[in-house]
């Protein structure tokens, strides 16, 4: 079904993620987490979907690393945005909605310095882009739009949905999938919606199926457990590389 996407995603092969690279995303979410501490956690929930949603798109694992890395900095741009707006429990009026909707291209600016940032920065750039071309800053239309960057826009809707923010209460999961949904063929590329409704069947799935004895993570605290399942993978999968 998706194997049409799996030569898609990018046009040549980029190098592994070294050290020093890997560093250098580790140090820029650190920025973003003391500019603001709930994007940065937002970053490394989406980059975890992100993985998941790729995983049923049947990405590789060269994909997979680029598509994780994007979504970790899909939000950098952020750091340029005034907290007042970020923060704001009401609609945002016209220049505000204007300065927020120049994080993507403050975004793509900056992860262009990094060694890979030539495979990263069109999927930071568009993650905002919708499939019916109204989306931003480019007004991109469907497939126009890079796979990446439509992966990452339904992680970074679903996790809005399914998160507490000032302007908004969070929805359960069966909530946001329903959203997803609705919005696919408009807003979402309908086969990365129905990756992540694969993706949460599976999940579901397994739940139900594990016994009540599996050790919890509710005692080790989240910022680790996240960057752990996020940012660690980058250099595992280096160090892995042929």
């Amino acid at each position: 079904m998706h194997r049409q996407y799996k030569s898609s995603f990018r046009k040549a092969r980029p190098p592994w993620l070294d050290n020093e690279t890997a560093c250098a995303v580790t140090a820029l979410i650190a920025a973003l987490r003391v500019k603001h501490s709930a994007t940065a956690d937002h970053a490394l929930r989406v980059a975890v979907y992100t993985v998941a949603i790729g995983t049923q798109l049947r990405l590789n694992g060269v994909d997979l690393l680029l598509l994780r890395t994007a979504a970790l900095l899909h939000d950098l741009g952020k750091i340029g945005v005034p907290d007042a707006i970020l923060d704001k429990p009401s609609r945002l009026d016209a220049r505000e909605r204007h300065e927020i909707e120049q994080h993507p291209l403050l975004s793509e600016k900056i992860v262009g310095s990094l060694a890979i940032g030539e495979f990263i920065a069109p999927l930071v750039r568009g993650h905002h882009e919708r499939w019916d071309g109204h989306g931003y800053p480019d007004g991109l239309k469907g497939t126009a739009i890079p796979l990446g960057a439509r992966v990452i826009a339904v992680a970074d809707a679903y996790d809005a949905m399914t998160s507490d923010r000032v302007y908004a209460r969070s929805r359960s999961p069966l909530e946001a999938l329903r959203e997803l949904r609705i919005g696919a063929g408009s807003q979402w590329d309908p086969a990365v919606v129905t990756a992540i409704e694969c993706e949460f069947a599976l999940t579901y799935a397994a739940d139900v199926l594990q016994s009540a004895d599996v050790p919890s993570t509710a005692d080790e605290p989240e910022q680790r457990r996240m960057t752990a399942e996020t940012v660690s993978p980058l250099r595992a999968e280096h160090n892995a590389a042929p």
